[in-house]
């Protein structure tokens, strides 16, 4: 038996913080998702007519999910190592490399995709009902060669 790595204790501490997820992270998620709401708002009610192509709204979604990288451990993780709160965490009778597997898979995977797909979706729910947002982000975001001729475009510009 091998006590530094066991599958079923892993996928027993995946759950445990899967039951956690939402009710940590519940919070930073809603308000990453409500930034970009925000700011359609702000250009659909200001009377400067701006509109805001797909590419920049991806720039945005790409900031937004990196400051949810640095945030996700803190939200999700955030009494582990308090002594009184954390001693139920460090208490579960799992190994310190099942439990890091744990966080990462959470922090680095779950989160980010959860974020994005919430993200992509609201992105195409603002786009449909007009304003400011011309084309769909969803549709350049995972066509990189897009984004590269954008990006050569604006900087031909300059």
């Amino acid at each position: 038996m091998n006590n530094t790595l066991d599958f079923s204790r892993l996928g027993k501490v995946i759950k445990h913080d899967g039951a956690s997820f939402a009710q940590n992270l519940g919070l930073a998620l809603i308000i990453l998702w409500a930034i970009p709401v925000v700011m359609w708002l702000f250009a659909s009610l200001t009377p400067s007519h701006a509109h805001m192509d797909a590419f920049s709204r991806i720039g945005i979604l790409n900031t937004l999910g990196k400051i949810l990288l640095i945030i996700a451990p803190a939200r999700l993780y955030k009494y582990c190592n308090d002594q009184r709160k954390g001693i139920g965490y460090a208490m579960m009778p799992a190994s310190s490399l099942e439990k890091f597997i744990s966080m990462v898979f959470y922090c680095v995977i779950v989160a980010p995709i959860i974020y994005l797909a919430g993200a992509l979706a609201i992105d195409s729910i603002l786009a449909v009902i007009g304003g400011p947002y011309q084309g769909f982000a969803i549709a350049d975001y995972f066509d990189k060669i897009s984004q590269l001729k954008d990006m050569w475009r604006d900087k031909m510009m300059f």
